[in-house]
Parts: C-alpha cells; structure tokens; sequence
C-alpha cells in the first residue's frame, strides 16, 4: 500500500507539473488518484473518501476536466451499488464538467456510462440517445486520428476508437430490439455502422445479437447462421458463451431441434449458475469486508470515548500543577526581589570605598580597614552574584522541565525578563564590571556606537552563563548565539589587544 501511495505521488507531481498551480489543486489531484487506485483494487469505500477530498479542495477552482473525472468516477461507484439515481447525478455533471472544456474522449465515455444507467432503468429512449451521442463523438476522434502523422499509438487510438463506435452501435440496437417491434430498427443500426465504418464487415461480437434480432423476424436460418458463425469466431468469455447457448437454444428450438436445444439449455444454465455462484462469492466477501468495517468503526469510536475521558484527567492534572507552579513562581519571585534589593545595596557600598583620611596614619590604618572590607564585601558580592544567577539558571531549568507547558513557560519567561532586563540588567553590569575590572564599562568607553543588545551579551558572557542558558535568556537558538559571540569578539578585538589581562571565553 506504500508502494502505491509513492506511485500516486509521482503521478500527482506529473499531473501538476505543467504550470503553476495553488497547493489545493495538488492536493486535490493526489487525492484524485489516491481515489483511482481504491478504485481499481475494488475498495470503493475508501475511493469514495478520497474522491470526495478531492471534489472539495476542487470545488472553487477552474479545473473542469479534473473535475468532471471525480464525477465520472464517483458515477461508476454508485453505479457498482446499483444506485441508479446517484450515478445519473454525477455522470450528468460529469457530462457539464467536459462541455466547458476542449476535452472529447472523456466526455465521450460520460455519454456511454449515462447510456448504461438509462438501459439498465429500462429507459431505452434515453439510452439510444446518449449511445449515439457516444458514437459521434468516437466518429470525430476517430478521424481526426485518421489524418495524424502515423505511428504506433495512433494506429492504437484509432483501434480504440473504432472498437468503442462498434461497441455503441451494437449496444443501441440491443436497446431497439428490447422495444416493441424494434427488429427492424435493430438491424438497420447495425447495417448501418458496418457499411460506413467497417468495410460492410459483419462485427464477430454481434452474432449473437444478430441471431435474436432474426429470431424476433422468424428468420429461423439466418439466426442459426448467426450461431454457426459465432462457434467459429470463438467467444471466449463467460458471458459471451451463456449469451451464444442462450441463442443457440432459441434458433435450434425454432428450427425444430429440440434434443439440441435441450442441451444447449443445459450449458447456457450451468454457465449462469458458474457466473451466479461467483457473484455470491463477491458479495459474500463485500459483506465480510463491511463487518470488519464496521467493527474496526466500533473500536475508533470506543478509542475516542476513551481519549476523551483520560484528556479530561490530563487537564485536571495540568490545571493542579498550574496552580502549584504559580504558588512557587510567585514565592521565586519574591525571593529574587529581596536579592535584588540586598545587590542594589552591595554596588552601593562599592562604590562608597573611595573614602580620603587628611592623616597619613588614619590614611594607612583605613586603607587597611577599608582592604579589609572591600575584600569580605568582595566575597560577599561574589557569592550573591552566583546566587542570583543560581537563580536564573534555576529559571532555565524550569523553561527546559515544564515547556510543553505554555503557561508556565510564558510565567518563566516573564521572570527571566524582570530578572534580567532593564533595571535589574544595569544592576547586573556594575557587579560583572565590579567582577572583571571595569570590562563593560571600558568597552561603552572605546565603543560607544555599541548596540545594546551586544552589552547584555557580553554581560551574560562574563556573568558566567554558557550559550544554551544565553539563548533562553535571549530567546535565540544556541547556534546563533556562538555566532553572535564569535562575531563580538572579532568586534572587540582591538580593546582586548589593548588589554591582555581581560580574557573573552
């Protein structure tokens, strides 16, 4: 089944290769032959599926023989069903479709299907009608092809053609003769197509037909004539052989030939059984395959009623879990303020330690007093700088831990953004210039065209975080990140040449 969808993809990219065409068109053509392959494994549910795919994502288009091929088919499929009515529908419309276009030979065999179903109605008005229809149109093809350079596909239409035009012909005369008194218009018709278009040949497919349209004359002769001629022509198929017994029976019993006749009966009925137990069969098979239809739509249905149920829980589990996560990202939040608050007073203080003492004595013993100091406030700083990007590394791992979550992630990237933007992001800097000797604020100095968006990098770079964390901070890929760094770095790459003790990883 593989195998055949890939095929029906080639021969859709085929069918829409020859101009550019709205992506429904190709998908309608895909399903158009999806459809056709259903249709010739006899899977007429599923062919109908897709055939009907196909006329909706068509509908609105231009695509009048397309269209008019999906009518045509979904015709055929009603008519396998014998819903006369259905199929009448659409071979009708399939007819309207190819009247718009320039599209002969499709329109033809919409003639020949609507003949069908009018004959198989018992309308044999209607069906003479539409079958002659049907033969003009294989006329004009026929011609045309007549008159085209030759080659061997050519010779084969015209075969096509030729067969098709006999073919209606014989099936219009079967129509007259099922009418009262029609035996003479009968083979007129029939006359008529081998004199114009078969050299005066007497077509081998219509002895049979040519022996009941002499029986119905009570030309008893001719009609086993007719018989002897078909044994010799060789009917090979099923019912070409019960309808040859069938006629065979009449002529021998009108002759007089009774213990023939009795035997020919006897073959014609052993062949209706054959073919009657062989539709049995089919329909046995057709109502296995629909039980097993419907009981693999029974368990779709009990899978869905399940689905639906367990999505329930999943919502209720999700909605506890919101709740919860809410509660601890609200409790985060608070918690990161307060260290803001306590950072903000700690870059303060650093910046409050260049104190003067008039006395060189005072001067040494604070300058002590003050190293002293500046060195534990160091640590401290330090060790709340790791902190809060403790904190924001812990953010990132809940970004990674909850973000099939929408919610929560939209919380966590809210908190990202209050932690490390704006106000907060200024913070940030004075502590990784207190950190780094002065980086940022000498690299504002030498650049001052430097874009903003470069600082936060280069504050997150020498704040310690690795790309993945960056790119969660910076809602960017981890690829564009180290493309961001290495091209910040060839950026820079006169301030760090000028300052060899700043070191960029």
């Amino acid at each position: 089944m593989r195998l055949i969808k890939y095929i029906v993809i080639l021969f859709a990219a085929v069918a829409c290769s020859n101009g550019a065409i709205s992506p429904e068109i190709e998908q309608a053509v895909y399903h158009f032959y999806m459809g056709q392959s259903y249709f010739a494994q006899n899977k007429g549910y599923q062919a109908m599926e897709e055939f009907l795919e196909a006329e909706r994502l068509s509908d609105d288009s231009d695509k009048n023989v397309l269209k008019g091929q999906i009518c045509w088919y979904k015709g055929m499929l009603y008519s396998n069903k014998m819903d006369y009515s259905n199929a009448l529908e659409m071979f009708s419309k399939s007819v309207e479709y190819y009247k718009l276009t320039n599209v002969k030979e499709p329109l033809m065999y919409a003639y020949e299907q609507l003949a069908k179903v009018y004959a198989m109605n018992g309308n044999s008005g209607q069906a003479i009608e539409y079958y002659k229809k049907a033969s003009q149109l294989a006329i004009e093809l026929r011609n045309k092809l007549i008159f085209s350079p030759h080659d061997s596909l050519v010779s084969y239409k015209v075969d096509v053609f030729n067969n098709s035009l006999m073919n209606y012909s014989s099936a219009t005369a079967a129509q007259y003769l099922s009418m009262e008194g029609g035996a003479d218009m009968a083979l007129k018709q029939l006359d008529s197509t081998y004199n114009k278009h078969n050299d005066s040949l007497v077509n081998p497919a219509d002895y049979p037909l040519l022996a009941k349209i002499y029986l119905k004359k009570g030309d008893v002769k001719k009609a086993r004539n007719c018989v002897e001629s078909y044994i010799e022509a060789k009917a090979e198929t099923v019912n070409e052989l019960i309808d040859f017994y069938a006629v065979k029976a009449g002529a021998e019993e009108a002759a007089g030939e009774y213990k023939k006749a009795t035997e020919s009966y006897k073959k014609y009925l052993q062949l209706k059984d054959s073919l009657n137990m062989i539709y049995k069969s089919e329909s046995v098979r057709e109502a296995e395959q629909q039980f097993w239809q419907r009981q693999l739509e029974d368990e779709n249905a009990s899978i869905k009623q399940r689905s639906k149920y367990l999505l329930i829980i999943y919502l209720l589990i999700a909605a506890i879990f919101c709740v919860f996560g809410w509660n601890a990202i609200a409790a985060f939040r608070r918690k990161i303020e307060d260290k803001n608050a306590l950072l903000d007073e700690y870059a303060a203080t650093i910046d409050s330690l260049g104190v003067k003492v008039s006395s060189a004595e005072e001067s040494r013993d604070n300058l002590l007093s003050q190293l002293d100091t500046h060195i534990e406030k160091e640590k401290q700083l330090k060790e709340l700088l790791e902190n809060r990007f403790a904190e924001v590394r812990e953010l990132i791992s809940t970004y990674y831990e909850f973000g099939n979550s929408k919610k929560l992630q939209k919380k966590v990237d809210e908190l990202l953004k209050l932690q490390l933007s704006g106000d907060n992001f200024a913070t940030i800097e004075q502590v990784v210039n207190a950190k780094n000797n002065n980086v940022i604020k000498k690299v504002r100095e030498m650049y001052p065209a430097i874009k903003e968006d470069n600082l936060k990098l280069l504050n997150l770079i020498y704040a310690g975080f690795s790309a993945q964390e960056i790119s969660v901070i910076l809602n960017d890929t981890p690829k564009n990140i180290y493309v961001r760094k290495s091209r910040l770095k060839k950026y820079l790459q006169e301030f760090f040449e000028k300052d060899p003790s700043i070191i960029f990883n």
